[in-house]
């Protein structure tokens, strides 16, 4: 009774007066026939462990006629070793390591002599320098697209009791061509060139290293031809990393935190522009990077711009712009809102290798300051010659509590700023268009002021007296008429 199928539970090779067969346990002690027929001779016992140095369970038959050896697969399925232990009848024996060499032989009870059957199995101890070191397997990690990792050791040592010969080593599979056995670090490999031949006790090295050319999780095997049992396999598997020709861009802003990629410019009042943050770029791989654009895009694109107007410098324009090791340059950008809300937009840098990086910008305008009220009133500081004369406080004022509590209100607010502007800068120098815009703003400037002091009301009230006063001096004028 032994594991011969490597599932984890008992199966039995039964030792018959005629054809012996093998049982598979499918792990709930229900046993199926696998449908072999292994016959040489009546048979009276079975010893079943691994003979071969193979890592699974082959068996040792009694039989009536010549003990036979075994030798299993791993799945479950044996085939004839073509040894011939003696003609005698063996009764039973023992399986067990009688000459010290570090593997089984046996011992057969016969009718007659008793014989002592030493094992010369050829066994290779494989181990690699990654964790765990006898898994048969090898993790090179991350590496980047068209860079070589360190190279790793494969170590090969034969632990048999008999010469072993390294008929080939081959690295195979899909991903084959992402290892190489040439690391270039000056990493011999003592393994080679096949044939090899491994005497008892002799530890050889095989050296690879991870060289990927594509990117994502690439593995391959190792492949160790030997004389007997046949082959071993590692698995060789590493990590590629999509940085491109070891150019990187580390990216920094002056809002922290600073390595976010993403720029706040906090609440600016609308018609006005904010201070200029800078967004440096530093070229931390080992070639030289080319930025071959620099463009702010989005929806609010417009709100934003490279011309703060405060004398900061953009060093890394106009594109193209060499970027050596090492070296670093600063893009400025300002917000200048012209509607209100919180407006963002992408800041865009192209470069030749990887592709290109994104540095959000984010705004918020507002219709007020910290202070309850806008900057300049334009067109009606421009007609005033100041932010501080009484027209320009009481129009201040007007919009401050009349006109920014009401939806039509604001967006009257927000025309009036997205125009005046060209207008106010039209007016310099042109007296005789500011006397005219005064004479039609002191009219409004009173009406502002009664609504202010008397409420809303007033304004259907002065609507009424004017149009009364209209119709009697229509009626004044038609009696006129009449008497002439």
């Amino acid at each position: 009774m032994a594991d011969l199928d490597g599932d984890g539970d008992v199966d039995a090779f039964v030792a018959n007066d005629g054809a012996n067969r093998v049982w598979l346990n499918d792990g709930g002690g229900i046993f199926s026939d696998s449908g072999q027929n292994m016959r040489n001779s009546d048979s009276y016992g079975v010893a079943a462990a691994d003979l071969d140095g193979d890592g699974d369970d082959d068996v040792l038959v009694w039989n009536n006629k010549g003990n036979r050896v075994w030798l299993n697969d791993g799945t479950g399925f044996f085939s004839d070793s073509g040894q011939n232990l003696g003609n005698a009848r063996s009764y039973g024996g023992a399986l067990a390591d009688l000459d010290g060499d570090g593997d089984l032989d046996a011992f057969v009870a016969n009718d007659g002599a008793n014989r002592v059957w030493l094992n010369d199995v050829v066994s290779l101890l494989i181990e690699d320098s990654t964790s765990p070191y006898d898994d048969r397997r090898v993790e090179f990690g991350p590496t980047p697209v068209n860079e070589e990792s360190d190279s790793e050791t494969v170590t090969l040592t034969n632990t048999g009791g008999a010469v072993l010969t390294i008929q080939g080593i081959t690295i195979m599979g899909v991903d084959a061509d992402a290892f190489t056995f040439d690391p270039g670090d000056g990493t011999v490999n003592t393994c080679g060139p096949p044939p090899r031949v491994l005497a008892q006790g002799v530890t050889c090295t095989v050296s690879v290293a991870f060289s990927p050319t594509v990117e994502g999780t690439l593995d391959a095997f190792l492949d160790l031809s030997v004389d007997s049992p046949g082959s071993y396999t590692v698995l060789l598997v590493g990590e590629s990393t999509p940085v491109a020709t070891g150019d990187n861009l580390l990216i920094e802003d002056s809002t922290p935190p600073y390595d976010d990629l993403r720029v706040d410019f906090g609440s600016v009042t609308l018609g006005e522009t904010s201070a200029g943050e800078t967004v440096s770029l530093t070229n931390t791989g080992t070639e030289d990077l080319t930025i071959q654009g620099i463009t702010i895009m989005g929806v609010d694109a417009d709100a934003f711009t490279f011309d703060p107007g405060d004398g900061t410098v953009n060093t890394c324009g106009p594109p193209p712009r060499v970027l050596a090791q090492g070296v670093t340059c600063t893009v400025s950008v300002a917000f200048s809102p012209t509607v209100e809300g919180t407006l963002d937009a992408f800041l865009d840098f192209s470069v030749d290798s990887p592709g290109s990086y994104s540095v959000l910008l984010v705004g918020e305008s507002t219709l007020t300051n910290g202070g309850g009220s806008v900057g300049g009133c334009f067109i009606a500081t421009a007609v005033f010659g100041g932010e501080d004369g009484p027209g320009v406080r009481t129009l201040r004022l007007f919009r401050d509590r009349v006109l920014l509590g009401a939806p039509s209100g604001m967006a009257l607010v927000r025309f009036y700023y997205r125009h005046s502007p060209p207008v106010a800068d039209w007016l310099h120098g042109r007296e005789w268009a500011r006397n005219i815009l005064l004479m039609l703003l002191l009219p409004v400037i009173a009406v502002v002021w009664m609504i202010l002091i008397a409420g809303p009301l007033v304004l259907p009230l002065m609507l009424i007296l004017a149009s009364g006063f209209v119709w009697r001096l229509a009626v004044n004028r038609c009696r006129g008429g009449q008497l002439q």
